[in-house]
């Protein structure tokens, strides 16, 4: 799983997607303006866009074949700017998610992986079901700005209201609003807008990811997908009242999968491995004792080679984020098995993606902060 060395996260001038809603709550608190700098003057809301699956390298392509022009217009204009960011490792969806609602590293907020130890059992903090004592390690985002004196809503499509993932990043339900069909997103993000309240509005847009799953990036439906959201940008910046940020952003991007390992056919061969491993990206877990022959057992099953490392080992590396409490990796296991880059473990018999993601190649690893002014009528293509 070659790819960005943690070694180099947090240095330079590369942010991480930690630093989102952070800095949207000094910004609206008035205490850090240091990464904005576009003549915006006095705004009271920052409206944080979260795309999931659309990786810096997409949005590039997208503005090279002219699909996202009122984007590209704002930019020639200095009304937007662009600016790329690390994700965090696993680069997967929920524990992106869970860093950018915290503001945190995944080794900080406890959601490790997709399918992490709890309790004495596993828990699939997508697929759910989660259980009430399984939560977030620190304060998210709504705790942080209500007690900023802060307004705070989450912008989510209907049918994820009460998924699994939403109900644990959103422990207080009472601030989410939901959109029925695509096109109703800036129209409930606008009403929110319009209220004028101080304050930060989540939107979540899970579109690009699922059409990447399932078809893989640049084909023409994906093309569809970057003119409807440079329709999107328009219908913020022609419909806004009043002064305020669109931060778009993402969790990860997407390489296509070169191969798969079936973990049950591996169990054909070890059955004393558990029936549902630990899922880190595209790495599985495991935590007991081994033998000493297990890595070349595995290897001489796998038509590729797999790196066995102890979690102990990446964890002081900085893979999962800086200086936290090392109890919190008991929620992984003793070891990883590490596929080459663009292979993936696959656990169940589900129909399987052509595109994935999870690990640390820059594809999936480098996503986008486009900050788009919004200052009413002003800009409009």
């Amino acid at each position: 799983m070659n790819g960005i060395e943690p070694s180099t996260w947090g240095h330079g001038d590369m942010l991480n997607v930690t630093d989102i809603m952070p800095s949207a709550l000094r910004f609206i608190a008035g205490t850090d303006q240091s990464f904005h700098n576009l003549s915006m003057g006095a705004a009271r809301q920052v409206v944080v866009w979260l795309v999931d699956g659309w990786g810096y390298d997409q949005v590039l392509t997208a503005l090279e074949k002219h699909l996202m022009p009122h984007l590209s217009e704002l930019m020639l204009h200095g009304a937007a700017r662009l600016h790329s960011l690390l994700s965090v490792f696993p680069s997967v969806t929920p524990v992106v998610l869970a860093s950018v609602l915290t503001g945190k590293y995944p080794s900080a907020h406890g959601v490790l992986g997709q399918v992490v130890k709890h309790a004495g059992g596993i828990v699939d903090v997508m697929r759910g079901p989660v259980p009430n004592t399984f939560h977030l390690l620190v304060d998210d985002i709504a705790t942080q700005a209500l007690q900023a004196g802060i307004s705070y809503h989450a912008v989510v499509e209907h049918r994820l209201r009460k998924d699994s993932l939403t109900m644990l990043l959103h422990r207080n339900v009472s601030h989410i609003e939901t959109f029925v069909v695509a096109s109703g997103l800036p129209t409930v993000v606008n009403e929110i807008l319009d209220r004028n309240e101080p304050g930060i509005i989540y939107v979540y847009w899970s579109g690009v990811d699922v059409l990447n799953h399932e078809r893989g990036a640049y084909g023409l439906e994906w093309e569809a997908e970057m003119t409807s959201m440079d329709q999107w940008i328009a219908a913020f910046t022609q419909s806004a009242r009043n002064r305020a940020w669109l931060w778009i952003t993402a969790d990860h991007g997407h390489i296509p999968i070169a191969g798969r390992l079936r973990y049950y056919d591996l169990r054909r061969t070890l059955s004393w491995l558990p029936e549902i491993p630990t899922q880190i990206g595209p790495a599985i877990a495991v935590d007991m004792e081994l033998p000493a022959n297990f890595s070349s057992i595995v290897n001489n099953w796998a038509s590729v080679p797999i790196d066995m490392v102890r979690t102990k080992d990446w964890w002081d590396k900085g893979y999962f984020g800086p200086g936290a409490d090392i109890q919190h990796m008991e929620r992984i296991g003793s070891y990883l098995l590490i596929p080459p880059a663009g292979w993936q473990w696959q656990i169940t018999d589900e129909p399987q993606h052509p595109w994935g993601h999870g690990g640390t190649t820059q594809p999936e690893m480098t996503v986008p902060w486009i900050e788009v002014s919004l200052e009413g009528r002003r800009y409009v293509c």
